[in-house]
């Protein structure tokens, strides 16, 4: 059971990642021209995100590794 929860949480982190990654990466340079646009706070909440996905990814790995180490 467990081992499924980390590969679900591993693959959406994953996944969220690339695609917030692909959409983000325009916006962050609209975003640096032009400092006073709501553009920049939608940048600054994605990269928020971003950092919330690279600590579940971590989370999951760790606790993957911690299921293989108990078997």
């Amino acid at each position: 059971m467990m081992k499924m929860l980390v590969i679900f949480l591993g693959s959406c982190c994953v996944f969220g990642f690339i695609i917030n990654l692909i959409v983000v990466l325009p916006v962050i340079k609209l975003a640096i021209t032009s400092t006073k646009s709501p553009v920049y706070i939608i940048a600054s909440v994605n990269i928020i995100t971003d950092n919330f996905n690279i600590l579940l990814i971590a989370i999951s790995l760790i606790l993957g590794l911690l299921n293989d180490v108990k078997q």
